[in-house]
């Protein structure tokens, strides 16, 4: 019910900003990635290591262009049609469908979180819709919409999911599939899902810390420092590699820093928090099974 709505308010939105299926965005970045769909159907190579040569550049991250291309060629569309049919998928399906497993792998299965986490990701006004309007931002579009996913596979793997969740070899292969593709459609989309998953990791190095302790966990100084330090040194050091630098921000401020702060506080987001405190109250005081362990500290199975 939650995925169906969305797919409706957000569908209809996005076909109504395109206008037709044959149009196509009339901004500056649309050159190039029609172009690059055209010259990946021509060449039959849509990959990341070749697509650049389009401009006699190098290495380009062409997650989407290459999904465009599939599409295009499955198909047997054209550009403009198979450009607008992938961005209304990627932006009426895979977005919520991600937001709404998220929610529920985060917070809880209640209908409540999951209708919640549906009608917030068709409010939201920056996305999907400023992507296909400023830039166009194809790519980012594609990266963003499958975010909400990897972030719920790693809610699943890193144990801090308050539902049973899949933890097998198949929700690993998931994550690391679903991590590349971010990285080859916007390596900075990688970043934002480093910054989402900090947390978990700072969750499960306390809880480490806590059965160390307790001598619960034989576990050496060593090995319990050196995973954490390692991924503090990998994220500082992909921050400062993948973030553009500050000369590509060219334009002038157009929010200042109070009203930034302000920001989140209003978010539409919000709405999805009550429906999980109520889930986690309910829990607690009833004591239910919860955060994926028992009452009586044993793992819950499927």
């Amino acid at each position: 019910m939650a995925c169906a709505l969305a797919l409706a308010v957000v569908g209809a939105r996005v076909m109504q900003a395109i206008g037709g299926p044959e149009h196509f965005s009339q901004t500056y970045d649309a050159v190039f990635h029609l172009n690059s769909v055209k010259y990946a159907l021509d060449t039959g190579n849509a990959s990341s290591l070749t697509i650049g040569d389009m401009t006699g550049g190098g290495f380009y991250p062409a997650g989407w262009n290459a999904v465009a291309t599939l599409v295009a060629s499955t198909f047997a569309l054209d550009v403009p049609v198979a450009v607008n049919l992938t961005s209304i998928v990627l932006a009426a399906v895979f977005w919520p469908l991600g937001c709404v497993l998220a929610a529920r792998w985060t917070i809880g299965r209640s209908s409540a979180v999951a209708l919640a986490a549906g009608i917030a990701s068709a409010s939201l006004g920056a996305f999907p819709l400023l992507m296909m309007d400023f830039g166009v931002l194809y790519p980012n579009l594609l990266s963003i919409s499958i975010l909400p996913g990897s972030i719920a596979l790693a809610a699943a793997i890193s144990r801090v999911s308050p539902v049973w969740v899949p933890r097998d070899l198949s929700a690993v292969l998931a994550l690391l599939l679903s991590l590349a593709g971010l990285l080859v459609a916007h390596p900075t989309t990688f970043m934002a899902w480093l910054t989402w998953t900090a947390p978990m990791v700072g969750v499960l190095a306390w809880k480490a810390f806590k059965l160390r302790r307790r001598g619960l966990l034989r576990l050496g100084r060593a090995r319990f420092m050196v995973p954490l330090i390692g991924y503090c040194v990998v994220f500082l050091i992909l921050w400062i590699v993948l973030r553009p630098p500050s000369d590509a921000s060219f334009w002038a401020r157009t929010i200042r820093s109070r009203k930034l702060s302000a920001k989140p506080l209003f978010s539409l987001r919000w709405i999805c928090l009550p429906p999980g405190w109520w889930h986690r109250w309910r829990s607690w005081a009833f004591g239910r099974r919860w955060g994926g362990f028992g009452t009586n500290g044993s793992q819950e199975s499927s």
